[in-house]
Formats: C-alpha cells, structure tokens, sequence
C-alpha cells in the first residue's frame, strides 16, 4: 500500500485498503478529490469516469484544476461512454441526470451466489422515489433524465433481484420496489 492510502485505510478501515490496490476507482470526476498536496486519494487507481461528465465541465470549474486535470496528468483519469464492464461482475451503468454523466455500479453476484447489488449513487436520493421515481429533487440537472435513469434503474434492479445499495436513504441496503421498498435488516 502506498503511503499515501495509508492515513485512509487507519481512519476508513479495509474498503479504503481495497479501492487503492484494486486499481479501480469510479466515481463522478466531483468526487476523484485530491489530497492536500494535490495528489489522487488512491494513487494506485484509475478514475474511471463518464465522458460525458468531463465533457460537461466548464473550463473555469475548479472542479477541473483539483480533480481532473491532476488525474489526467497522472494518466489515472479514464473516460468511457455508457455501460462499460470493468471486470468479472463489475458493470458501470450510466444513470444522467442529477449530472450529464452520472454512473451507478452493477455488482454482480460471484457465481451466481448471492444477490446482485446495484450501488445508485445519486440516482436515488430519497426513498419516496422508491414509490414514484418520477419525483425530482433540486439538485438535478436535467430532471427529465433523472427521472428516466431513476426508473429505468429501479426495473433493471427488480428484474435482477438485486439489492439496492444507497447512499442517501436510512437504510444503506433496500429491495427495490415491487409493491413498495422494504429496508433489508
């Protein structure tokens, strides 16, 4: 592990650990911050972000001088174009709309044991579009497309049985909706 990762992995425990020796990172180009120094967090990773993320990024956004123009020097900035297999059960989705190039992850299950996982990212931010994916929130945008990421995703994952992995909902892990979500003890 580099010593970089190494302040992370003792406050964030083994995931952290992971990410930077996986070699993968994926994540909105918003969310690849540097260190202090400017550096990756994961300097063993590659950044793999949509295209359309990057593309949608003004030239005078600080976003682009601390993230992406220090990723790309490094050459771990890596953009794809819609659905794109990272590796052996590993599948970004592209879910535009809350930004033009948002992406949730498909985690499929290894060997068929187990449930998929769909980690949605900002594609769903409150449960109440567990029951009605039509509903917008604020910070999309283009609420249009969210809506039809947002639903698209949700059958994608019901007709997988796959678990939803959420990072704005109370529940981190929840069934998508067949007759309503219900929060996975």
């Amino acid at each position: 592990m580099t010593a970089a990762a190494t302040p992370l992995t003792e406050r964030y425990g083994r995931v952290t650990a992971l990410l930077d020796a996986s070699g993968t990172f994926f994540e909105s180009a918003r969310q690849a911050f540097p260190d202090a120094a400017g550096e990756p967090l994961f300097p063993a990773a590659r950044y793999v972000v949509q295209r359309a993320e990057v593309a949608a990024l003004p030239a005078a956004d600080p976003v682009r001088h601390w993230a992406v123009d220090p990723l790309r020097a490094a050459g771990q900035l890596h953009e794809v174009e819609g659905r794109h297999r990272l590796g052996d059960g590993l599948t970004l989705l592209p879910t535009p709309g809350h930004t033009p190039g948002h992406q949730s992850v498909l985690v499929a299950a290894a060997d068929g044991r187990g449930r998929d996982v769909v980690v949605t990212g900002d594609a769903l931010v409150h449960a109440v579009q567990l029951a009605d994916p039509a509903i917008a929130y604020s910070r999309e945008r283009d609420p249009a497309t969210a809506r039809a990421s947002r639903a698209e995703l949700l059958a994608r994952a019901a007709g997988r049985g796959a678990l939803l992995a959420t990072a704005h909902l109370t529940r981190a892990f929840v069934d998508p909706p067949e007759g309503g979500a219900r929060p996975v003890s």
